[in-house]
């Protein structure tokens, strides 16, 4: 696949994909561009899974570092440039959470959910979205609320969240799912 000539890579005109497109060609400043776009929501994220500012601030930095180098494997019909960096920030963040546990690798695992990049088709990118977002979000039953933050921002299995919350998994599970289709219809009949 032959590459473009290079432009100017701030230009308010590339697309997320087509940045990740010219960093996996060895574009190396396309990374500052997309820095700028999501690296508020990147350290939101990684500050509340892991409570820490500095390690926030080193995570965020890892999840470009591991985008240079992962960027050739970015595929866009498996959601966006967004979804793909929240999800190497989630990964990292609950790795970096699991290393905390003293030696002993804490027991957090991945959520057994369906693959948020994958079905995701809305990113959050204005104050006025994301606090829509956060109103869907507790607006929901409590239960569902609870084991949504649980899932996404902790980083417990539903085993594990049924056990903290004292359900059976099946209902943490439905629960789970219940949440996400609720506010991803939300999202969609805002747009």
């Amino acid at each position: 696949m032959a590459t473009e000539p290079v432009t100017d890579t701030t230009s308010s005109t590339l697309t997320d994909a087509r940045l990740v497109q010219r960093l996996a060609a060895g574009e190396v400043s396309s990374v500052t561009t997309l820095y700028d776009a999501h690296a508020t929501s990147l350290f939101s994220l990684a500050q509340h899974i892991v409570d820490d500012q500095r390690d926030a601030e080193d995570i965020v930095e890892n999840v470009f570092r591991q985008a240079r180098t992962e960027a050739n494997r970015f595929d866009p019909a498996r959601g966006s440039v967004g979804s793909w960096l929240l999800l190497i920030t989630r990964r990292l963040a609950i790795e970096h959470v699991r290393s905390r546990g003293g030696g002993q690798e804490a027991d957090v695992a991945t959520v057994q959910l369906p693959d948020p990049a994958r079905r995701q088709q809305f990113e959050v990118q204005t104050t006025d979205e994301a606090d829509h977002l956060r109103n869907a979000l507790v607006s929901l039953p409590r239960l569902q609320c609870i084991a949504v933050e649980l899932a996404y921002f902790e980083g417990l299995s539903p085993s594990q969240i049924a056990e903290r919350l004292e359900h059976p998994v099946e209902v943490i599970r439905d629960n789970v799912r219940l949440a996400l289709h609720a506010l991803r219809a939300s999202l969609e009949a805002r747009k």
